[in-house]
């Protein structure tokens, strides 16, 4: 998979730099709708069930692509779904997976991303209304197997760095003094023990996403699949295909660059 294509690059309001972003979709979004779609009635009893469930959901796996995916493979059809279900996993178990999924999307985004810029993140910093939770922190050092620094007052963490590139700007204060003018409400170290559960949902999560495209693929490609192989390309173009397509045989050698995948 070629991530390059799917990395956000725009300048930076920092002279001379530029802003590089992986998209992960929603975050706190996806919790919200689980939790209403689960019937709980409150975000904390969500999270209080989640908490009692052990690291990996018990193999429940959550692909949080409800809005379709960007990073790290863009399409706007691949959609979110709960695999790895038994009878035994009610309720607790799928809202762990749904936090426990959001994270392995960007345990899977964060080494592409550090590999694009030449180097390695000491940490990664959570803010957001999902960093209220501190189980969604320490979720997350396990999946992307980095510290996690998460905020204080996270919700206004948007609003904090428009203010200190302002303030830079305006030479109030210089840009490498902002990490210290950070308040970090708690440091999650991830845990060893857990790690093995953790790289078997990630990759789980790679195989199930590939899985998720290739149904897509069946269903959206069988009107290409009967056209002329000099038509295939313009019909996966109309078809908004990012780069997996089923080929038939005979296509292999005049439409090469799309037998990949």
């Amino acid at each position: 998979l070629e991530f390059r294509r799917v990395l956000f690059r725009s300048p930076s309001p920092v002279p001379n730099m530029y802003y590089v972003m992986a998209e992960n979709g929603l975050g706190g979004r996806a919790f919200d709708w689980a939790q209403r779609l689960f019937g709980y009635d409150s975000p904390d009893t969500a999270l209080l069930d989640a908490d009692t469930v052990a690291p990996g959901s018990e193999g429940a796996l959550f692909l949080p692509w409800l809005l379709g995916s960007i990073a790290p493979s863009p399409n706007d059809d691949v959609r979110a779904a709960y695999v790895g279900l038994s009878l035994h996993h009610d309720r607790r178990h799928a809202i762990r997976a749904t936090l426990e999924g959001v994270a392995l999307n960007l345990g899977w985004l964060v080494p592409p991303v550090e590999a694009f810029v030449g180097n390695t993140f000491p940490h990664l910093t959570f803010g957001g209304g999902g960093a209220l939770s501190p189980l969604w922190g320490q979720i997350l050092a396990d999946a992307t197997d980095r510290t996690i620094h998460r905020l204080a007052e996270p919700r206004a963490t948007n609003a904090r760095g428009a203010a200190f590139l302002a303030f830079a700007d305006l030479g109030m204060l210089r840009l490498d003094d902002v990490p210290s003018l950070l308040q970090v409400q708690q440091v999650h170290q991830p845990r060893p023990e857990v790690r093995p559960v953790m790289q078997a949902a990630l990759d789980r999560a790679g195989e199930r996403g590939g899985d998720n495209l290739a149904i897509l693929d069946d269903q959206r490609g069988a009107g290409c699949a009967a056209a002329q192989p000099g038509e295939f390309q313009r019909c996966r173009r109309r078809n908004r295909h990012g780069g997996r397509y089923a080929v038939r045989p005979e296509q292999r050698t005049a439409e090469s660059g799309l037998a990949a995948g």
